[in-house]
């Protein structure tokens, strides 16, 4: 699954993990479009967790579950919307909810309704194609909307881009620039089940929270079968990660990205063959420049990295 119109990285729901073992239906009705899924996550083990005064958890495994539903609208002037809602809860003893299956039912008001501490995201979208070779979009993530503006602050998360197709009229070639920037404690939870993670992967974007990121890749058309491309990305990466504990309400950040900040700057480049639709070579070279890695400050690390890559597709399709 993948939810988002980001070309380098989404927003809710990447299709970089795992992939899941889920239910999953889809129904079209005119320009609309509905999309559910039901999954089980991996279980996780939790030593010890204080719930309240009067249970705790100690030594125990914790189930976790994940569904989500999308309705999209694709309008013929060039316009496409999207709205995306997941939830993630679980527990020791817990069990699918029926309400999370109904791929009708508001989650968030199932929870308000039910007094529940589950982890709800929701994910705005939307695609302008109406200008000639130009594509604009545009992602709004929020995590654990508080609807009393006033407990915690909204942990959010947006995404800006544009795609153009031969720029400054440049021809065989394809434009695209990219902006992400996720807020501290977005993914996470207070309860360690909550953690929106599958198998430790971060179940969203690849940037994880607190960081953002600046992305270019220039794309030109050499041949039918060759591709030459050229990429460049600055990356910020602050100390907050997914995993991070957190209480029951987070604190206000005062600074972005926090700590003592990651830095990044990678030059790519990438020559493409592709002879027929079942093989594919990917070639590329590229520079990593990093600062302050893994947020200790002082520690540099820059390295060239040489890649190749050989895909071989066996899918067959057949008409029925």
């Amino acid at each position: 699954l993948r939810w988002g119109p980001g070309r380098e990285d989404v927003l809710l729901l990447s299709d970089q993990i795992p992939p899941f073992d889920m239910i999953k239906v889809e129904g079209k009705v005119g320009s609309f479009k509905l999309i559910w899924f039901a999954t089980v996550l991996d279980k996780i083990y939790v030593p010890i967790y204080y719930l309240d005064d009067f249970q705790t958890y100690e030594g125990s495994w914790a189930k976790r579950y994940l569904s989500g539903h999308r309705l999209n609208l694709k309008l013929k002037m060039g316009v496409e919307l999207g709205i995306s809602e997941v939830v993630l809860y679980g527990g020791k003893n817990r069990h699918p909810e029926p309400y999370y299956l109904n791929p009708l039912l508001p989650y968030y008001g199932e929870q308000f309704n039910r007094d529940m501490d589950d982890n709800i995201l929701w994910s705005f979208d939307i695609v302008l194609s109406t200008f000639r070779n130009k594509e604009l979009y545009f992602e709004l993530l929020v995590d654990d909307f508080q609807y009393d503006f006033e407990s915690e602050p909204h942990q959010t998360g947006f995404q800006l881009g544009l795609n153009w197709a031969k720029p400054f009229g440049w021809r065989r070639s394809y434009l695209n620039l990219e902006y992400t920037k996720i807020n501290n404690w977005v993914y996470g939870q207070n309860k360690p089940w909550n953690i929106y993670t599958y198998y430790g992967w971060g179940m969203g974007s690849l940037l994880g929270p607190d960081a953002d990121r600046w992305s270019f890749e220039l794309i030109y058309h050499f041949s039918k079968d060759v591709d030459l491309i050229l990429s460049e990305e600055y990356r910020r990466k602050g100390k907050g990660r997914i995993a991070t504990p957190q209480t029951s309400a987070v604190p206000s950040s005062q600074k972005f990205p926090s700590g003592d900040v990651e830095y990044k700057n990678q030059n790519k480049f990438t020559l493409s063959y592709q002879p027929s639709t079942n093989l594919q070579l990917d070639l590329s070279l590229g520079y990593n420049k990093i600062k302050n890695v893994k947020n200790e400050r002082g520690v540099k690390n820059d390295a060239f990295i040489f890649k190749a890559k050989l895909s071989l597709n066996l899918w067959k399709e057949r008409r029925f």
